[in-house]
């Protein structure tokens, strides 16, 4: 937000979303290879649907920030923008791969060369170790719709908004398709893109986009207290009703398939939870802000360090993912304790990493 006043409850958001970055991806220090379920890995594993809330936030952020900016400036395209996610993108996925390369026992320049021959992403190859990098390329989509997609919303009524979230909603309980391993998939679910490599901007990720902007633009604190008193409690109870039903259906369906990996990757409906979730989070992140400014210092510095610390986390978590294992805290372990202990290392390791990176000048370009 270079050039404007800071927004605290835009920080609020961000802080918040990257926090829940770094709690979805702690799960791999317990669940190494995917979740083979036992009855408590599954109780365990049901909160990691509501984790994934953090892909929603950061599509309604950007939204938010992004088209504000076209209908403000004139339509254009961020071709600066785009071309810097493009250079971090093949950046960060040669790094992350090097890492996880390096910490599975291979040589560090057999790593490189590794990295630099299969990962590079924008010379060929695939993603490998550094898949949380697909937030960079559905939002690079995004950035090149914007334009259009800033005309489209610039006059529209709120009604129209909440028509386009309803029908993506209805397309994401559709079946479409059937993956690899034979499970239904949705016509636009948020997490296609981590089984079939494939992008559907113009479902879920474009309503968050869009639905970003319209609370953004809007005063939604006003809007709700015309119908609801304590409109706080009400997007609480939401939240939670939501946040518990799809990890009771997570639950349900993981002990019922037998299945070995996330089921949120796997079963098309759980979708939706996530898509609501992020909805109703940030709402009430935009709504409590005002609760949190004696907390404004540190909000804000992790909200500064937010890009920074997602690019850099997953190549950190290798070497926690190590440090944990050499005192004995492995996959093997409580998961309560393996998770937390990931948690708390691998968000002081990549903030102070982010702080670092960005005092150097010769390396600050690698986080912004």
């Amino acid at each position: 937000m270079q050039g404007r006043e800071r927004i605290f409850y835009l920080d609020v958001v961000r802080a918040v979303a990257i926090v829940l970055v770094l709690m979805t991806h702690s799960f791999f220090a317990k669940y190494p290879e995917g979740m083979a379920y036992t009855e408590s890995d599954a109780l365990f594993g049901s909160f990691y649907l509501f984790t994934l809330s953090c892909n929603g936030m950061f599509f309604m952020l950007s939204g938010a920030l992004v088209l504000d900016k076209e209908i403000r400036q004139g339509y254009g395209f961020f071709w600066k923008r785009i071309a810097r996610f493009l250079l971090l993108l093949a950046v960060w996925a040669v790094v992350t791969n090097v890492c996880g390369y390096v910490f599975h026992g291979m040589p560090f320049w057999e790593a490189v060369w590794q990295s630099v021959r299969y990962h590079s992403i924008l010379i060929g190859g695939w993603s490998g170790y550094a898949s949380y990098l697909w937030f960079m390329t559905v939002i690079v989509h995004l950035y090149v719709a914007a334009p259009f997609l800033a005309r489209m919303v610039r006059d529209m009524p709120g009604r129209m908004y909440w028509i386009f979230v309803a029908a993506t909603c209805v397309f994401m309980l559709l079946p479409g398709s059937f993956d690899y391993q034979h499970q239904l998939r949705s016509f636009i679910d948020a997490d296609n893109a981590l089984i079939w490599g494939q992008f559907n901007v113009f479902g879920s990720f474009a309503s968050w986009f869009i639905l970003g902007y319209l609370f953004f633009r809007t005063d939604t604190e006003e809007w709700l207290g015309r119908y609801v008193r304590h409109y706080n409690l009400l997007l609480v109870c939401l939240l939670l009703f939501s946040a518990l039903a799809g990890g009771y259906l997570e639950y349900r369906w993981t002990i019922a398939d037998n299945l070995h990996f996330y089921a949120p990757l796997l079963t098309f409906s759980s979708s939706i939870f996530t898509f609501v979730n992020s909805i109703l989070l940030f709402l009430l992140c935009k709504h409590l802000a005002a609760y949190l400014t004696g907390w404004r210092r540190w909000i804000e510095i992790v909200s500064c360090h937010s890009f920074g610390i997602y690019l850099v986390h997953f190549g950190i978590l290798f070497g926690v993912r190590y440090l944990l294992e050499s005192v004995g805290i492995g996959p093997e372990g409580h998961p309560a304790k393996v998770y937390f202990s990931c948690l708390f290392l691998l968000f002081v390791f990549s903030l102070t990493a982010s702080i670092l990176l960005e005092k150097v000048r010769c390396l600050r370009w690698l986080i912004k």
